[in-house]
């Protein structure tokens, strides 16, 4: 399970005051995933997926929110749909 850095924790005034990006780069989902200290499990995740779904993500030129590739990550790595939303935030800051 998850436990966020402290550093980075986004309050629900922040998350109230802050849009859910519908989509950011993969380097900002990448950065994004090393600061909340989930890239080593993202790799995990990623190397279960079909070689469809791997190519998907690894060539991917924007990932969106909606992909079905996120929602089987959440439930994988047993995310709340609140901690990906804070990440797709996190990313677009970065």
């Amino acid at each position: 399970m998850w436990t966020p850095d402290p550093s980075i924790i986004i309050t629900a005034d922040d998350r109230a005051r802050a849009s859910i990006p519908a989509s950011m780069t993969p380097l900002q989902a990448r950065k994004a995933l090393r600061a909340a200290g989930l890239h080593a499990n993202v790799k995990s995740f990623v190397a279960t997926l079909s070689e469809e779904e791997r190519e998907a993500w690894e060539y991917a030129t924007v990932i969106e929110r909606d992909n079905a590739v996120i929602e089987k990550g959440r439930v994988a790595l047993e995310m709340t749909h609140a901690q990906i939303d804070d990440l797709f935030r996190l990313g677009a800051a970065l």
